[in-house]
């Protein structure tokens, strides 16, 4: 629709329906504006040459094997875990349930696959093993750098490695969290926490020991004061439950840094189980 033709049609149109025109005119400028942005350049490149090199001289053929080729420390510092630690991990994801996940409904296959974080090569492109994956995830954790920091460090783009650390992050907890972090389900289970607490503590009457912790953020775009703390800052907080020997028992992570520490609490699946 040409403007000429519109302001045709707009001093044609009644008075009472010129407000109406108006409108429909600013709704086809708008749409034609976002018509040209969706106009796109094709890549000049389809995977960039740095990234091409990763099976020649990325971290696993190089940095990784000269911190193994000495006493370990070096490797345990990068990885913040020893040699034989990271091994353990690996195999632990690399061999789990198959796991369909539609929003939050798992269902759950009855045979074991070597799929949650391995994969495997096709004819374009070879794929990025369990190791060095996991490697990823763990430096990521250990020092916070960007995916675009990691990137230039492992020859993997940084919008792979966007996909892959929440991919191993939920491999890592759906496999170690019933082992190291199983929650008390039963009254005897929270008896015995209590128990501990009165030997190694003199404390009585104790399930455990709970506190908050404020993890800041970028505040996410139109989120406003919702995740403002009293620090001052954006948060969200980690609500952890510890036992007698200050192990995690429990911990929930998520709500906005506004809320207070019984908001918090309250929001918890731990306040559900009514037995603190």
């Amino acid at each position: 629709m040409s403007s000429s033709y519109s302001l045709e049609i707009l001093k044609m149109a009644p008075s009472k329906n010129k407000r109406a025109a108006v409108a429909l005119i600013l709704l086809n400028i708008l749409k034609k504006r976002r018509e040209k942005k969706k106009v796109t350049q094709n890549r000049s490149i389809w995977v960039k040459p740095h990234l091409q090199e990763r099976h020649r001289v990325g971290i696993e053929q190089t940095l990784l094997t000269d911190l193994l080729a000495q006493d370990g420390n070096d490797f345990k510092n990068f990885m913040r875990m020893d040699y034989d630690t990271f091994m353990m991990l690996q195999d632990k994801v690399s061999l789990v349930l198959c796991y369909k996940i539609a929003f939050n409904d798992y269902y759950k296959i009855n045979f074991k696959v070597r799929l949650d974080i391995e994969k495997q090569d096709t004819y374009l492109r070879s794929s990025i093993s369990s190791e060095l994956r996991l490697a990823i995830t763990l430096r990521f954790l250990a020092t916070g750098d960007s995916y675009r920091s990691l990137e230039y460090l492992t020859r993997v783009s940084a919008s792979t490695i966007s996909l892959l650390v929440p991919h191993v992050c939920q491999a890592v907890y759906s496999h170690l969290q019933p082992e190291y972090m199983k929650v008390p389900c039963t009254e005897d289970d929270w008896k015995k926490i209590a128990d501990e607490f009165r030997n190694k503590w003199n404390f009585p009457n104790a399930t455990g020991a709970i506190d908050g912790k404020h993890i800041e953020i970028e505040a996410p775009p139109n989120a406003g004061s919702y995740y403002f703390n009293y620090k001052g800052r954006h948060s969200i907080v980690l609500l952890a439950l510890a036992d007698a020997e200050c192990n995690f028992l429990y911990i929930d992570v998520g709500c906005n840094g506004r809320m207070s520490d019984g908001g918090i609490f309250k929001n918890s699946t731990l306040y559900r189980l009514k037995i603190i």
